[in-house]
């Protein structure tokens, strides 16, 4: 049992946790989705003022495209639980947004709690006469009636990891660890401090885990191009939750911190992550992560690998957005690598043609930038799946790309991956292996290296070893922009492994993707028509035909790299399938 602060909100006989989502009014206890959490949180933070529909999207989801409809389903749900009696609370300015109406108070308690949280209905409300008055403090998260101009949390959402697949994400990188200084934060692109996990109900027995995950995650972040991450001893001297958010971040010399709680709920273990800005307070970023209690030993690191995979992607963006923002005359080509490797991350057919231009631009000012020359060997890679240039472009530029990386520094992180793509799409496999097995030692959190090590597997014929890669690689980042091609080929080895159920469903995942990789839809029209299944191939041909017209089997079978006999052999199966489905050998000559 242990006694740690909570920051809460008072408002019209409710109390509201921001850290766990939780609303209790009239001794009953809901527990908000993230997002409903996140849109009450900054209409609490500006209680009186108003609080436009565009205010709120951006504060919670980001860029994340999404209608009026799923911020009033929020508000909707936020008025539910607060019941009929409480229904002007909220007002709604027609047109305009929200303004929430009422006192609102925010302090800090310290309440010791139990090893297991009570039931929902059996959580009573808080007793007035016992409750602590509301304290002057700014917690990791904007205070109450900030300035309208202030930032607000950031996209949240829910995900629960079945199995060993255990939690998810953030994102981020950090500063050099500074002096104490009463200074602004140092514009440094990317810095950041991971701050202890505040916990409440995890027993000493399992203390270790938020410790362990710590330690990976600092480790880990400290080895994203260009960050520099306060050592974790320098940290556990602060507030996981309940101090001042930017005078930490001017302790520390940091521009974000990264806060939250680790507590067990009955036979699951609980994350609640923040990512905060540490030059205004506000919260970029909040994620909730589950996994069962039983899978907790071993699952630490999986764990940090995610979270260091996401604050990988979302801080490059955030950094890259603000210098756009900020940009000068005559941007520094490590300006202009940076943005080009946010843009390559994104994903986009758009955004990754912009990460070469903005690469080259990087490389016309400092031909010895190594994240610029990794965005070109990134770009030729995809070049040579997409066929989108001849094969022996595609290659050369991406083996010439990264051999400069290489020469330039062969230990910046991500450089071996790119290496050893290059070389798994030669035929060199066992060389590929050696760079790939590199950078995973170095760089856990990397799903694209874990991805090209399955397929230099795969086209050796060794279908178990590419199904662990590949499951490691969705396992770790399961919103990324590949995240098609990697279930893919997950499908395919399933499939040269003898599992058609296995391949069946991923198959099909590998068509549900945000972007999908048009030859995912060949790979499920074989693996339907093996699965003797006539709508679902009907359907996956009619995709296919209708995002390449012009395929035939020769053409998609030209994107594997040279194979080994044990691959071709494992591979009559899918050509089978691909030929039951009636796609034709060869294109149709005009």
């Amino acid at each position: 049992m242990e006694s740690l602060p909570t920051i809460f909100f008072r408002f019209s006989g409710a109390e509201f946790e921001q850290l766990d989502g939780t609303l209790r009014v009239d001794g009953q206890v809901r527990r908000l989705r993230p997002q409903t959490a996140a849109v009450l949180s900054r209409l609490l933070e500006h209680a009186g003022q108003l609080v436009t529909h565009d205010q709120l999207i951006q504060a919670v989801w980001g860029d994340t495209i999404v209608t009026d409809n799923s911020l009033a389903q929020c508000i909707s749900e936020i008025r539910s639980a607060l019941g009929p009696t409480r229904s002007d609370t909220i007002e709604t300015v027609p047109r305009r947004g929200y303004t929430l109406r009422g006192m609102v108070t925010q302090g800090a308690q310290s309440a010791a709690r139990p090893h297991a949280r009570p039931a929902d209905d059996q959580v009573s409300a808080p007793n007035p006469a016992t409750a602590p008055k509301a304290a002057e403090v700014v917690p990791l998260a904007a205070p109450v009636n900030a300035p309208a101009s202030r930032h607000a949390p950031g996209r949240s959402s829910r995900l629960l990891f079945p199995g060993a697949a255990a939690l998810t994400v953030l994102v981020g990188v950090a500063i050099w660890f500074g002096t104490r200084a009463t200074a602004p934060v140092p514009a440094a692109r990317i810095s950041l401090a991971v701050l202890p996990f505040q916990s409440r109900t995890m027993g000493a027995d399992l203390a270790w885990f938020g410790e362990n995950v710590g330690e990976d995650l600092t480790t880990n972040l400290s080895r994203i191009p260009g960050s520099h991450v306060v050592a974790r001893v320098s940290t556990q001297s602060f507030p996981a939750v309940g101090g001042d958010a930017r005078a930490i971040g001017r302790d520390l010399g940091v521009r974000y911190l990264v806060a939250g709680s680790v507590d067990r709920v009955a036979d699951q273990v609980q994350m609640n992550l923040q990512l905060i800005d540490a030059e205004t307070g506000a919260i970029r970023w909040t994620e909730r992560f589950e996994t069962p209690l039983v899978k907790l030993q071993g699952t630490q690191r999986l764990v940090a690998d995610r979270i260091a995979n996401t604050l990988h992607v979302q801080l490059v963006a955030r950094e890259a957005s603000r210098l756009e923002h900020h940009a000068s005359t005559s941007p520094a080509a490590d300006e202009l690598a940076l943005e080009a490797w946010a843009a390559w991350n994104r994903g986009s057919p758009a955004d990754v043609a912009r990460a070469k231009e903005l690469a080259q631009k990087a490389l016309a000012l400092d031909e010895r930038s190594v994240l610029a020359w990794k965005t070109m060997a990134s770009w030729h890679l995809r070049a040579r799946i997409n066929q989108s240039i001849s094969t022996e472009a595609a290659v050369s530029g991406a083996e010439a790309a990264a051999r400069k990386a290489m020469a330039i520094d062969p230990e910046h992180p991500l450089v071996h991956t790119v290496y050893g793509a290059a070389l798994a799409l030669r035929g060199k496999h066992e060389e590929a292996q050696g760079a790939l097995e590199h950078e995973i030692a170095t760089n856990p959190s990397h799903p694209v290296a874990y991805s090209y090590l399955g397929l230099s597997h795969l086209m050796r014929g060794q279908t178990k070893e590419a199904i662990a890669q590949y499951q490691r690689a969705l396992a770790i980042s399961p919103r990324d922009p590949r995240l098609s091609r990697f279930h893919r080929y997950l499908a395919l080895a399933y499939l040269h492994d003898g599992d058609l159920p296995s391949a069946l469903r991923h198959a099909k995942a590998a068509t549900q993707t945000p972007m999908v990789d048009r030859t995912a839809w060949a790979t499920l029209a074989s693996i339907c028509a093996l699965s003797s299944d006539p709508p679902c191939t009907e359907l996956a041909v009619a995709k296919l035909r209708q995002l390449w017209p012009a395929f035939s089997i020769a053409q998609g079978e030209s994107e594997w790299p040279p194979a080994r006999a044990e691959f071709t052999a494992r591979h009559a199966g899918y050509l089978r399938g691909l030929k039951l489905a009636g796609l034709p050998d060869v294109s149709a000559t005009p």
